[in-house]
């Protein structure tokens, strides 16, 4: 749901002149311009999206659907080299986003999030770990 997270895609066969539809404008828009491969998919909402593609040169030929979820980031996953991080010390943290879905985003996603990490020590002990 980044503003400037846009989705592109080729298509790579047929004539060059397409008829491309998504199933809901309410969740996003295109930007296709006719003789041209690119399709720009700009998210708007989250939600599940149709991709329709028909060449319109080539009679009888099949429409390709694509799906494409637009999605914000329902969880994390952090995972830490060893099991506990000392109070005040900094260690480096894998990262895991999942979208509504349960499924993780895409690698090429992650450029378009930024994660501020902040640990707060609940307990006070007064010896050891």
């Amino acid at each position: 749901m980044h503003p400037e997270n846009h989705f592109k895609f080729t298509i790579t066969h047929g004539s060059g002149h397409f008829i491309v539809t998504i199933n809901n404008t309410a969740i996003a828009d295109k930007i296709y311009i006719d003789g041209q491969r690119t399709i720009t998919i700009v998210p708007k909402k989250e939600g599940p999206l149709e991709i329709r593609v028909e060449d319109v040169e080539l009679p009888g030929s099949i429409v390709s659907v694509s799906e494409l979820l637009i999605s914000d980031i329902k969880s994390l996953e952090l995972e830490a080299p060893g099991t506990l991080i000392e109070q005040g010390s900094l260690m480096p943290l894998n990262v895991t986003a999942y979208d509504a879905y349960g499924s993780p985003f895409d690698s090429d996603q992650y450029a378009h999030m930024t994660f501020h990490i902040e640990i707060e020590a609940t307990q006070q002990r007064d010896r050891g770990l």
